[in-house]
């Protein structure tokens, strides 16, 4: 003789609909989509909640801030030969974007500009541009979606003011102002030149 299944009415936690579902085992949820409505909003509130416990717990115990981890890494480094490539700044080269408006343009792609400031003090070695004219001084940065966190957009008004101070014409677009309209752009780029 087989078992009976018995089924229990319940009310689902996401919409509210009253569904049948097992009495052993019952779902929280009357269909697919509300489970991953449920699901997504869980899993946001966990990583929400995790993120500052994460992020303290990495603070304090950064292995890097050790005395010696540093060195030490530095010193594997040089040992195998290691030598970072010079590379766009999202480290995979020119994007499509980018070479567009390079087409038009002809200047220089990734301009590496050294910054003679103390590296220790939170300046890099060097600042790449991503399409530049030293002979006009104007340079041009290509941003994607990256360039939207406050963090970097501090980063990028620190690079405009440090390109600036040099003397350069600091122009930047979005991916998509390219792609919209590369020629008004480039107009755009070159007007600096006349300046």
């Amino acid at each position: 003789m087989g078992r009976t299944t018995r089924f229990i009415e319940t009310t689902c936690v996401v919409c509210g609909k009253v569904f049948l579902t097992r009495a052993k085992n019952p779902r929280k949820t009357c269909s697919e989509e509300c489970r991953r409505i449920r699901y997504s909003h869980t899993m946001r509130d966990t990583n929400i909640r995790r993120r500052g416990i994460l992020s303290a717990r990495m603070k304090a115990d950064n292995p890097m801030k050790k005395p010696g981890v540093k060195e030490r890494a530095m010193a594997r480094l040089k040992e195998i030969g290691h030598k970072p490539k010079i590379q766009g700044g999202n480290g995979r080269g020119p994007t499509i974007p980018q070479k567009m408006l390079n087409d038009i343009l002809g200047w220089e792609m990734e301009a590496v500009i050294p910054t003679s400031k103390p590296h220790g003090l939170g300046w890099p070695h060097a600042y790449k541009v991503d399409i530049a004219s030293r002979e006009h001084m104007v340079a041009v940065e290509v941003d994607g979606s990256s360039h939207c966190s406050l963090e970097r957009r501090a980063q990028d008004r620190k690079k405009d003011e440090f390109l600036n101070g040099l003397g350069f014409k600091v122009l930047r677009f979005k991916n998509r102002e390219i792609l919209k309209n590369p020629e008004g752009c480039a107009a755009r780029a070159w007007s600096l030149t006349l300046k």
